[in-house]
């Protein structure tokens, strides 16, 4: 080394014709307080060989500035084979190219766009990676030299992803996802996160693709200023040969995160890539490696990168990270969880298309990978959430082996342990909030959960949706509008998600456009709907429209994959038509035939509730009444506009005695006639008055 030069933190191997490149870099470190050592520094008379090796295996960090010439230099793979041979290699592309073969596998920090400007988050990134390299030395005297804050930025949130938590800092822009009560921000932009590609994992861990793919999108949807459309639909498009631009389009989306994971042995590499989505332009791209045993940092590295680079890639400016530790999960556990996840949403594929065989052949693997992790962690938030899930939607299923009652009390215990553990699990706060709203009837505790959840996940696509059908139920329809609408935008190609708003309108008073909306979604194009159609009839037989229900039943015949149990439901349907026009008894004996079934059928039978509504609609007040005491027994209260006050309520029914009477004996139904009477006094929802007033939200 030349006189006088101590050990240096940082040796930086560049090819020559590379100079000013490397000079910007030599001079960025230098500010963030590291000692750089490069060879312009060589003295007339030193020994070039000699001093370089020995600056070389002194340094505490070698960064590799790869590019098309670099690549070919061998001195400089020689110094990055000596780099990587005693572990201190942080390389960097600074210009697209493919590197050596050997160092294909060493994560590499794409900065091929970087133009030296030391407050580049990707830089930052980069800088992060050197400091921990160099270790506790370097990183105080990068703390030392480090610039003063600029004005303006301001601690806005701690968002937690994977192993770590990420802050975001808004410089001089609002970081919120939307303003309350708005459709959409214009000044935020909206990513998609595609499946991963799969370029060599053997079928045993074919799961990890999509699963870290998967877990990626998670930690993206926690961070404020940021829409991250929901795994329902950018996944959809996976077997699709579409430009990325077609993807943008059908997404709604302005960036793509685009991957792939491979395997070599014990050692997993995952590539990032962040493109834009008019332009098809790669914007950002990174590799990143880490071993079989450590896919939570595997996962964790990606995405904070993926945050990192994200402001000038989707042209945010302004928005700062930095990391706090957080305990991560076994290595083991992690990948239980990680395959046991995908298996569930195999399941509901393969259950949503008819394939029952294999969904529960799937469902069964599933099952037996979440319960051998519960035994060995108990108290695994992640797992316990998992297999709630499973239990509550799949209860009744032959693989869970329960009743339909025991599998949904056994499945809210172990998401109340789940909430307990990690309280800020988005799909676990999302599943509980329908549950206490819809069959518990614990209206304040669902809306603390969901709220916190909306907030601490502002791109989580559930949570809007069940924040919306809550507030429908208490009688706040004009504040669940834009809830609604905000998850079918993140959520555009899956067709509940979008369902939800139509259905919504109708509560918020806008029951023509909701009509409208239904139609479309029911009888137009390949999307033909039956369950928009069946939402349709809903709205046209509590108008007593019978010759619309026969539209509606004719339309729906007509469409694709018209099974033997929707025909059943097509012929209620008909015998409703023909009760609205005063011959109720076909519709009678289909009802005598359902409830002729077992009793333990009825618990949270949405088909109960359907009966009821039909025979309310009939006129058969009496049996009406029977049935609606049913269902509040057997905790299925389904659609918000036949609660007390809602407009669809017949006057004989909601001035009976007995209607008044049943909705008041539990004190927690109580509550919420008292909540939905308050929200109608101040125009929330459409619905009448006890004196039978009509009242219109404004």
């Amino acid at each position: 080394m030349p006189a006088g030069q101590g050990v240096p933190d940082i040796f930086l191997s560049y090819n020559r014709e590379d100079q000013p490149v490397a000079r910007r870099y030599a001079e960025a470190f230098r500010a963030e307080g590291f000692d750089v050592w490069w060879d312009v520094g060589l003295q007339s008379g030193d020994a070039y060989d000699e001093v370089t090796e020995g600056a070389l295996r002194a340094s505490k960090a070698v960064v590799v500035l790869w590019s098309k010439r670099s690549v070919a230099s061998r001195w400089v793979k020689s110094e990055a084979t000596l780099a990587d041979r005693t572990k201190k290699l942080v390389p960097a592309m600074i210009e697209p190219c493919e590197r050596p073969i050997m160092f294909e596998l060493v994560q590499t920090a794409d900065l091929s766009g970087w133009k030296g400007d030391r407050a580049d988050p990707a830089f930052q990134s980069f800088v992060g990676d050197v400091r921990r390299m160099v270790g506790a030395d370097g990183a105080r005297a990068a703390a030392a030299h480090a610039p003063a804050p600029k004005p303006g930025l301001s601690r806005r949130k701690m968002i937690g992803v994977g192993a770590g938590a990420l802050v975001v800092v808004a410089a001089g822009a609002s970081v919120a996802l939307w303003p309350k009560g708005a459709a959409k921000r214009k000044d935020a932009a909206t990513l998609a996160v595609l499946p991963f590609s799969n370029l060599g994992l053997d079928q045993a861990n074919a799961f990890m693709a999509d699963g870290l793919a998967d877990q990626i999108l998670s930690g993206l949807q926690r961070v404020q200023g940021l829409r991250v459309i929901a795994r329902t639909s950018s996944f959809s498009l996976t077997d699709r040969k579409l430009s990325a631009q077609e993807i943008g389009q059908r997404l709604g989306a302005d960036v793509l995160v685009q991957g792939s994971v491979q395997q070599a042995g014990q050692t997993i590499r995952v590539t990032a890539s962040i493109i834009d989505a008019k332009s098809a332009e790669q914007r950002y791209s990174e590799q990143f490696q880490k071993t079989a045993d450590d896919l939570f940092a595997l996962q964790d590295a990606v995405t904070m990168a993926l945050v990192a680079a994200l402001p000038r890639a989707a042209g945010l400016n302004g928005l700062r990270i930095a990391s706090a530790a957080r305990a991560p999960m076994n290595p083991e556990s992690y990948r239980a969880v990680l395959e046991a996840t995908q298996l569930w949403a195999q399941t509901s594929n393969f259950q949503q298309v008819g394939r029952i065989a294999e969904g529960d052949v799937t469902l069964a693997k599933a099952v037996d990978i979440i319960n051998a992790e519960i035994a060995k962690n108990p108290n695994n938030a992640a797992a316990l959430a998992v297999k709630a899930s499973i239990w509550i939607r799949s209860n009744g299923s032959p693989i869970v082996k329960a009743t339909r009652q025991a599998a949904f009390v056994e499945g809210l215990a172990l998401l109340a342990k789940a909430m307990a553990a990690d309280p800020d699990n988005p799909d676990a706060a999302a599943l509980q909030c329908e549950l206490f709203s819809r069959f518990e009837y614990r209206w304040q505790e669902a809306e603390d959960i969901i709220k916190r959840s909306v907030e601490a996940n502002p791109s989580h696509a559930e949570s809007h949706t069940q924040y919306a059908y809550h507030l429908s139920k208490v009688g706040r329809a004009l504040e669940s509008m834009p809830h609604a609408e905000i998850g079918a935008q993140l959520d555009p190609l899956y067709f509940n998600r979008r369902l939800s708003v139509p259905r919504l309108m109708s509560i918020a008073g806008r029951e023509d456009e909701a009509i409208a909306t239904l139609r479309k979604l029911s009888f137009s194009g390949p999307e033909a709907n039956f369950i928009a159609g069946r939402d349709l009839y809903y709205i046209l037989a509590a108008r007593g429209d019978a010759g619309g229900v026969r539209q509606v039943v004719k339309g729906l015949q007509a469409g694709p994959n018209v099974s033997e149990a929707r025909k059943r439901q097509l012929d209620r349907m008909e015998a409703v038509a023909e009760g609205i026009e005063g011959k109720p008894a076909r519709h009678r004996q289909m009802l005598d035939a359902s409830l002729a079934r077992p009793a333990a059928d009825r618990f949270q039978s949405t088909d109960l509730w359907s009966f009821t509504i039909e025979t309310a609609i009939i006129g058969d007040v009496d049996r009406a009444l029977d049935l609606f005491q049913l269902c509040i027994d057997n905790q299925i209260l389904y659609q918000a506009q036949w609660f007390p006050y809602g407009h669809s309520v017949p006057l004989e029914l909601a001035n009976h005695a007995r209607w008044q009477a049943m909705w008041s004996a539990d004190p927690r139904l109580k509550q919420l006639v008292d909540l939905r009477l308050q929200a109608l006094q101040k125009k929330q929802f459409y619905g009448r008055m006890p004196d039978g007033t009509i009242i219109r939200p404004a």
